[in-house]
């Protein structure tokens, strides 16, 4: 997700498996319905983002879920990522599942 204070651009997207090693040529991924769920809900929520923090929230919710916690043999979150579009930039890292592993500050110079 990308949200900039700045100006009124925003936009918004939900990762899903593109192919599976498991699944015949042609055939829908899986987890299609539950990625459209995910952008669905991140999508009737993104007005309503004003901070860095607004967004980190949401990328942690797990009701539909968004930060989906590992378990063997199942999709998981593998991380989520927030930036602040300021000079300089914030950008911060969950490295793990966001509602489980906190976000963390990543440095760097522009």
């Amino acid at each position: 997700m990308c949200w900039c204070c700045c100006t009124s651009f925003e936009s918004h997207h939900t990762n899903h498996p593109l192919t599976d090693i498991d699944q015949a040529a042609g055939d829908q991924p899986n987890d299609t319905a539950n990625s459209c769920a995910r952008h669905d809900f991140i999508a009737a929520r993104a007005g309503s983002i004003r901070t860095q923090a607004d967004v980190e929230a949401l990328l942690a919710d797990q009701s539909v879920p968004i930060s989906i916690a590992h378990e063997p043999g199942r999709i998981f979150t593998f991380g989520a990522t927030s930036m602040a579009l300021t000079s300089p930039p914030q950008l911060r890292i969950a490295p793990g599942p966001p509602h489980s592993k906190p976000f963390v500050n990543l440095s760097f110079e522009v």
